[in-house]
């Protein structure tokens, strides 16, 4: 039962609010303030924000934005125990909140232009690529016809003279 009344708003009483929660662990990695510390200071890591750690600083200088950890932690839920996640679900977490949140792009960056022989010079084909899983973002639209283009370090070149790709 609370106190209430004049007589108890004139005291100055401090009302704790206690918070319980486990530790997390993430497998592979060292999350202990005291260990992160002492590779810091031997030099084997560059400081707190090196991408090789999984500070939060770390987290977000390697990208992670701050709502995909949220997302991951609140998925996870608040328990008392100690928790020890493997690394893969945290990356699989990031993955799940940024094909929700960020358009997906393509580009070419070595291009080859290749032409298909034999094709009528009307053939046209439309090719609907969505940006991201969510419709809102829409689709990118790319008409097919007889010359394209590919990416040259994925592709392979018959060398007629050689008899053999390259």
């Amino acid at each position: 039962m609370w106190a209430s009344g004049p007589a108890f708003e004139k005291l100055t009483i401090l009302i704790l609010n206690f918070f319980r929660y486990g530790r997390l662990n993430i497998t592979g990695t060292v999350l202990s303030k005291r260990k992160i510390r002492e590779l810091v200071e031997k030099n084997h890591v560059r400081g707190w924000d090196d991408p090789r750690l999984y500070t939060l600083i770390a987290l977000q200088r390697r990208g992670i934005p701050p709502g995909a950890i949220l997302a991951f932690v609140n998925e996870l839920g608040v328990t008392k125990a100690k928790t020890n996640i493997q690394t893969v679900r945290l990356e699989q977490g990031v993955r799940r909140y940024l094909e929700s949140t960020v358009p997906r792009l393509m580009l070419v960056l070595e291009p080859l232009k290749v032409v298909i022989e034999g094709l009528p010079e009307e053939h046209e084909e439309m090719v609907e690529v969505p940006f991201s899983k969510d419709p809102t973002f829409g689709v990118s639209g790319n008409t097919d016809t007889d010359i394209f283009t590919a990416n040259l370090s994925n592709s392979c070149i018959m060398s007629p003279s050689l008899g053999r790709y390259t």
